[in-house]
């Protein structure tokens, strides 16, 4: 051997033993698990990362085979993909491994084919710990179809589940319903409670509404105090049986956090079968407008769509959507009703009442559109405009020297619940230069009125000399006790009372005890819905002073009224 030899041979030992120090390295600080194993898939090598990820020791892995270390379920396809390696493929891929303490690790291996002259001597492999990515993967899928609080499933995963069933209806006679739920007066709950409690009581709920269906039913959140639930059953008679246990279910009281309350729920259904098939968008939407129609039935109850209930449905959509519209385009009008002195038959005040004369639908009765206009917030722009107008009219009476002591103007809830309510009610009286005396707010009795609530806006005006009505009264939502709670200057009996008070004794002493009870406070009477004479004389035998209704007039255009103030 020559000089040249021996030291191009110890420059290759030299370059070789870099390489292998280099890759001794490598392997024992990379912060990757890395291993190597024979033809037979027993480890001959493993770094500390690969020990520090599966909890074994070293002595424990060597001569270990690899696929003692994975999950049962996914070994045939990890020999599938090592069969590839030893071809001579470089494969990478995802295997879950077992930790030695049982615990699942879920991995990402790129098994690597070590080929010397043609022939196989065993693989490489580098494991990536992916169990965090797959924890927020599985977290992020489990949201999306996932309701967080109740663990129910969301509208997502209702709306696959009814695709499937709906597509049944090709092939079997059965009858698909969505059961739309709405939790009665839950807000009561959650104001008067906190949402935490609120959150604990809807857990409740999704726990009792899981166990009234049977496991081939669905029930989702959609959120809030709603839910959906799809049946799919022969008859609709076994529905409406789902339905009642579903209510009757709910209603059991609840014992939490010293409270025992009792959460009822509204319920709206649409089928869907061979007759009459539908879209699952469609169900949902015309089971939503059930369930309004179960609200205004009080709830606790379940009401089953009708095609009447659709045409309702839009005509009401067609107001909603046409109401600033029609404000903008003098559509509303102002009717005005006068109130007489029954002694003297003279006019003493006037209510005021809006009409809606709208140019497709017609003459629309405020009992369809005041609902409405309150359950969109619509009322508040439109009371103000009411005010405003009935104030100006008013004062211009006035001017004119007519002999008139009260403007009455109807005041909703939603109204009293504003903020700047107060400050409304004094910018408008301002704005309009009438006396705060002359105006009457009548607030009309309501399950859903807060007296504690607006009771100090109420003294605030009253101080400021509006006065204040009670509407409607002798109704039954509010008790009596509410009218020690708040300062009123007059009651107004319900035309229920009147209608039939001539032949009903017992409306006669119904009236007999308002009138007495209001006399000893010192508030003023007026009677509503007097239409005959027999009634007025009825009422005159009380000793009553003021009065409205069609016996005296019906409510009037300005011009109309005009003509009777100076008749």
């Amino acid at each position: 051997m020559t000089t040249f030899d021996h030291s191009a041979n110890q420059a290759c030992n030299s370059v070789n033993q870099f390489r292998m120090n280099t890759y001794i390295s490598f392997f024992n600080h990379c912060s990757e698990g890395m291993f190597c194993i024979n033809q037979d898939g027993f480890f001959t090598e493993v770094n500390p990362a690969l020990i520090n990820l599966c909890g074994y020791s070293e002595e424990e892995l060597i001569n270990t085979l690899f696929l003692d270390l994975v999950l049962p379920e996914d070994l045939g396809e990890t020999i599938t993909l090592f069969e590839k390696v030893k071809q001579g493929y470089t494969e990478t891929f995802e295997v879950c491994l077992l930790h030695k303490n049982g615990r699942r690790i879920h991995t990402n291996v790129t098994a690597i084919p070590t080929i010397f002259q043609g022939k196989l001597l065993g693989i490489h492999g580098l494991v990536t710990d992916i169990t965090e990515k797959i924890s927020v993967h599985e977290s992020l899928q489990e949201m999306s179809s996932c309701d967080q609080l109740t663990r129910l499933p969301n509208r997502n995963q209702l709306s696959i589940h009814l695709k499937q069933n709906l597509a049944r209806l090709e092939s079997e006679e059965l009858n698909i319903a969505v059961l739309y739920l709405n939790l009665d007066r839950f807000k009561l709950v959650n104001d008067t409670l906190g949402h935490g409690t609120g959150d604990q009581i809807l857990k409740l709920i999704a726990y009792r509404l899981r166990n009234s269906i049977t496991a081939s039913d669905f029930v989702s959140r959609l959120g809030g105090d709603e839910f959906l639930i799809t049946l799919t059953r022969k008859t609709s008679s076994e529905i409406e049986a789902v339905a009642n246990a579903i209510l009757q279910n709910i209603s059991e009281p609840i014992f939490f956090s010293g409270h025992d309350l009792i959460i009822t729920a509204s319920i709206g259904i649409c089928l869907a079968n061979q007759g009459n098939i539908m879209d699952e968008f469609s169900l949902i939407r015309f089971a939503n407008i059930a369930m309004s129609y179960a609200k205004r039935s009080d709830g606790n109850c379940y009401k089953l769509y009708s095609k009447t209930m659709g045409k309702v449905a839009m005509r009401k959509l067609l107001m909603e959507r046409t109401f600033t519209r029609a404000l903008a385009g003098s559509e509303f009008a102002i009717y005005y009703q006068p109130q007489y002195d029954i002694e003297t038959n003279q006019i003493i005040g006037a209510e005021a009442l809006v009409r809606w004369n709208h140019p497709h639908l017609g003459l629309i009765s405020p009992l369809e559109f005041i609902p409405l206009a309150e359950e969109s917030n619509f009322i508040v722009p439109l009371g103000n405009w009411i005010l405003e107008n009935a104030c100006t009219q008013f004062r211009q009476w006035l001017e004119q020297g007519h002999q008139l002591t009260r403007l009455s103007v109807n005041i909703s809830v939603v109204q009293l619940y504003q903020d700047d309510f107060y400050q409304n009610i004094i910018s408008i009286l301002e704005k309009t230069g009438l006396d705060p005396s002359y105006l009457e707010l009548e607030i009309t009795e309501s399950k859903t009125l807060n007296y504690d609530s607006v009771k100090y806006k109420i003294s605030s005006l009253r101080e400021k000399g509006v006065r204040i009505a009670i509407d409607d009264f002798g109704t039954g939502y509010s008790p009596l006790s509410h009218l020690q709670q708040i300062s009123i200057d007059t009651l107004k009996i319900d035309r229920g009372f009147i209608r039939n008070i001539c032949q009903n004794y017992k409306d006669q002493v119904i009236v007999q005890s308002i009138v007495k009870m209001a006399r000893m406070m010192n508030l003023n009477i007026i009677v509503e819905g007097v239409e005959n004479l027999d009634q007025l004389l009825l009422l005159q035998a009380h000793n009553l002073k003021e009065a409205q209704g069609y016996y005296f007039s019906p409510p009037l255009k300005t011009k109309e009224f005009e003509k009777l103030l100076i008749a």
